[in-house]
């Protein structure tokens, strides 16, 4: 499975996460409301197995900085190891929701859906990931992306002369954008970005300050020869 940092707290060993474990909790008592901190910590928890450390850092850096993709595919990602599915489902669809080009997120999505034998839904995935700029496996994905094309083909084939009636383990990506927590994720971003419209609505409508007597004002309008500064 794929992160946004590769690897954090990996390459130095369970010593170099300790170390790095400590100087993210001092710069976390000097500005507790840094989410990209509480998400480092929360990687180097989940690097050395503490996996409820690792929830309750992402849970914090979702509430300090929600809109964070990299945070909801690394929670994704510890969902997954945790063999739990769905809200693994849930988190990478908020990543993508998020940032529609996070190819680690739509790669970790797509081993999801092969894990649960939905090879339509992790194509749909790999391809996404590597259409992102940021994908630094495009060749393997390719390939993957073949092979399962390849197998596709294959089990089409076979359900035409014997029809199967196999229910799917987790809902198709499209229907996966309609799940409570990508949904209500949904209308928070709607939400905010109302908000930042009507901001600069508001600034605009404010009234216009009253003139001033006119005899001063004809005799500034004739004097002035270049524009006048804008009011900050």
């Amino acid at each position: 499975m794929h992160h946004t940092v590769e690897q954090l707290g990996d390459e130095a060993g369970e010593g170099g996460s300790s170390y790095a474990v400590r100087c993210l909790q001092r710069s976390l008592e000097v500005d507790p409301t840094s989410g990209q901190s509480w998400y480092f910590l929360g990687r180097c928890y989940s690097s050395i197995g503490r996996v409820q450390d690792a929830f309750i850092s992402y849970r914090q850096s979702i509430d300090k900085s929600e809109a964070s993709a990299d945070t909801w595919c690394s929670i994704g990602v510890l969902y997954q190891q945790q063999n739990q599915p769905m809200d693994a489902l849930q988190a990478y669809i908020c990543a993508v929701q998020l940032d529609h080009g996070h190819s680690a997120a739509w790669t970790d999505l797509g081993t999801l859906y092969e894990s649960c034998r939905q090879p339509h839904d992790a194509v749909k995935c790999y391809i996404n990931a590597t259409r992102s700029a940021s994908c630094g496996n495009s060749a393997a994905l390719l390939a993957r992306i073949r092979c399962l094309q390849a197998r596709l083909c294959s089990l089409q084939q076979q359900q035409a002369s014997v029809p199967s009636k196999a229910s799917k383990a987790l809902p198709s990506v499209e229907e996966a954008w309609s799940l409570p927590i990508p949904a209500e994720l949904t209308s928070r971003q709607g939400l905010l970005n109302t908000a930042q419209q009507v901001r600069p609505v508001n600034r605009r409508m404010r009234p216009k300050p009253k003139p001033r007597n006119r005899t001063r004002t004809r005799t500034r309008t004739r004097t002035r020869t270049s524009p006048a500064q804008p009011r900050g």
